[in-house]
């Protein structure tokens, strides 16, 4: 194996990475969207708003802030490949 297959592979491996934090990212994003589609949902099915509706209303803004903190961290992953 020369120089320039070492560096491909090891180009390689590293593009196979980043794919696998890209993928776990689009994931979880597509999950919380589910989720976040299914708690409107559920807080307009009445037609109105009140206040039962502020605990599915506190778990869409949970499900937004631990979404944002997991997409920081796969970022700063991916940056280091």
């Amino acid at each position: 194996m020369n120089d320039n297959e070492l560096i491909l592979r090891l180009y390689e491996e590293e593009r196979n990475h980043a794919r696998y934090h890209e993928s776990q990212r689009a994931a979880l994003a597509n999950m919380i969207t589910v989720i976040a589609a299914g708690l409107i949902g559920f807080i307009t099915f009445d037609q109105k708003i009140s206040g039962t509706d502020l605990f599915p209303a506190a778990m869409i803004v949970l499900a937004g802030l631990y979404g944002m903190v997991f997409m920081a961290k796969i970022a700063e992953r991916t940056r280091l490949h």
